[in-house]
């Protein structure tokens, strides 16, 4: 995942620093970063964008970024498929993240499903099915 700032483009990663950043302002931890990200939670998207440029060690400020952000948002460049997918693809689908992601995901669908049986497909949509295939990280 891309992000152009201040007109140059930039890859969008989470390395160790970013990720204990992460973890210190959601109180939570990997259970509230996750949530956050699956709520597609704007805040988040934010922090994603933020923390993901970290990496670069150009000393990208969070005021520039939501400068920029602000800047897409009302070019209408941004929306919210587009920061859906930027959670997931930069925080919920990290390695270090993604086990968490699945259970997160499966314990939200099972709730979803006790509450409204007839809602198993478009929990399946938005959660995945229950024979997708396990990472190497998450436990059996």
């Amino acid at each position: 995942m891309r992000f152009e700032i201040n007109g140059k483009e930039h890859e969008l990663k989470l390395n160790y620093k970013a990720i204990a950043e992460l973890n210190k302002k959601y109180k939570g931890g990997a259970q509230e970063v996750i949530g956050s990200c699956l709520q597609g939670d704007l805040e988040m998207f934010e922090d994603a964008v933020y923390f993901g440029l970290l990496h670069t060690d150009e000393g990208i400020t969070r005021e520039q970024v939501v400068t920029e952000i602000v800047k897409q948002f009302e070019a209408e460049k941004i929306s919210q498929e587009f920061i859906d997918k930027v959670l997931n693809e930069v925080v919920a689908d990290n390695f270090f993240y993604k086990a968490t992601t699945k259970k997160l995901k499966a314990r939200m669908k099972k709730q979803l499903v006790a509450k409204n049986p007839e809602l198993k497909e478009m929990a399946d949509e938005m959660y995945g099915t229950d024979d997708e295939p396990q990472t190497s990280l998450e436990k059996k």
